[in-house]
């Protein structure tokens, strides 16, 4: 049963309009809540490929692969000795395969609420049952961030990112993992990293609702995995703990800026100086949870936020 947007205020995950051929080949799950962004890599200028047709393209990349490595091998002085066939073989095979695989039918079909988000995967055919997994905001506690560039020779060639939600308990209750190759930070609508940030922000926004039955210590305490430390906010005052025990603390008012650099947190107070706090109140951002709604709430307090490349 397919779905169609009831209202434009639907987008899809980069907040533009729902492209006209996107078919959404099921309905988002009620428990999800309001859909807010939703999109669909099936569209209707997609024809599957069927099965003698995908065989053929994996024999021919088989074939391809095998007959350039073997033109190579030939050429060693190796190959009067031994057979260096296999070397050839195995390559080709794994291209194959590897054809096999790009071309077989699967969709994916995602929704983000205000309850929750939900990934629906169609495989083989139209007609196949469609597989649904879904995370429940309720069902977690926080939310872990991490973003990583790549660079090849000081030249970008690439952003690796993930998204982790965990329950209270650490145990991962959804986990988003990719990739994408857009210098500016922004990949173009339908790449998967706009579901992440789309989710990220409903997210956090559930963080804030009444919804939230634990509202209240979401908004005052931002835990750091992997260790007993914790950021909270307390009225005007952050407060650095480790454990039970108070670290230290830093006046919103007095706080000059906040600063990520190089995938780390910095807290630097007003006349504090940046070397003696770099040593101090130094976190990485992504084992804070709910990163985003700890920056969002010390912005609202006039916090300056700053990002920097050096």
């Amino acid at each position: 049963m397919s779905w169609t947007p009831q209202s434009s205020a639907v987008t899809n995950h980069a907040l533009q309009c729902v492209a006209e051929n996107t078919i959404f080949f099921a309905p988002p799950p009620a428990e999800i809540g309001t859909v807010l962004t939703a999109d669909s890599s099936l569209k209707t200028t997609t024809k599957a490929k069927t099965l003698p047709v995908r065989v053929s393209l994996a024999l021919l990349g088989f074939a391809g692969v095998s007959s350039v490595l073997l033109l190579l091998l030939s050429r060693s002085p190796l190959h009067n000795i031994i057979d260096l066939t296999p070397l050839a073989i195995f390559p080709g095979a794994c291209a194959g395969i590897a054809v096999l695989w790009v071309t077989r039918f699967s969709h994916l079909t995602t929704y983000v609420g205000t309850l929750g988000v939900a990934q629906i995967r169609l495989s083989g055919s139209l007609s196949a049952s469609p597989s649904t997994s879904t995370l429940l905001f309720a069902e977690a506690s926080h939310l872990f961030t991490k973003a990583v560039i790549t660079t090849v020779n000081g030249v970008y060639s690439g952003t690796m990112y993930r998204y982790r939600w965990a329950d209270e308990k650490g145990r991962t209750r959804l986990h988003l993992v990719g990739s994408h190759n857009a210098k500016n930070g922004v990949p173009r609508s339908g790449d998967q990293w706009h579901f992440a940030t789309s989710s990220e922000r409903a997210w956090t926004a559930w963080l804030k609702s009444d919804a939230n039955p634990r509202r209240e210590n979401s908004l005052t305490e931002f835990p750091v995995a992997w260790s007993r430390q914790k950021i909270r906010i307390n009225g005007t005052t952050i407060q650095f703990m480790r454990g039970a025990a108070l670290r230290g603390t830093i006046e919103i008012d007095n706080l000059l800026e906040l600063y990520i650099e190089h995938g780390s947190v910095y807290f630097i107070p007003r006349g504090g100086g940046r070397r003696f706090w770099q040593r101090r109140y130094v976190f990485p951002h992504m084992y804070i949870g709910n990163a985003r709604l700890l920056l969002d709430r010390l912005a609202e307090n006039g916090v300056r936020i700053c990002s920097r490349s050096s």
